[in-house]
């Protein structure tokens, strides 16, 4: 029986791409403080399907996790009752969950008839303004 010669691959010269611990950590941050990953990719100096390919977990779930973390201290601040922060907590929570009820913006309405007149300046001196 005649062997058939197996092809080798041809050595790469870049090896995969590993994030350290270190890494994965600073990559988490940057995700969560809301940075385009291809801007993270860009810090770490490789292209950003080889970031989405290896930190793909950090990348989708860091803007979620920071938001709950900054929503449940705000909460218990809100919550605590002790002093100024906790009533400015309180305030801005409501003010953002509860927009129907808590806004420091009067509602305005127009009545009647409203003009609008638009005037072009072009280039003659006489149409513009002084």
């Amino acid at each position: 029986m005649a062997r058939v010669p197996t092809r080798k691959k041809p050595h790469n010269p870049n090896p995969p791409r590993q994030f350290t611990e270190a890494e994965r950590d600073r990559i988490w941050g940057m995700a969560a403080a809301g940075l385009p990953h291809a801007d993270i990719a860009r810090v770490f100096s490789c292209d950003p399907d080889t970031l989405k390919k290896h930190c793909g977990d950090i990348l989708d779930n860091a803007a979620v996790e920071a938001v709950a973390r900054v929503a449940g201290t705000l909460f218990a601040k809100a919550t605590r009752g002790d002093g100024k922060d906790s009533v400015i907590a309180a305030i801005f929570w409501l003010k953002n969950r509860r927009r129907d009820l808590w806004s420091d913006q009067v509602p305005q309405s127009a009545q009647g008839n409203v003009t609008v007149v638009l005037k072009r300046f072009d280039d003659d001196a006489t149409d513009k303004p002084a």
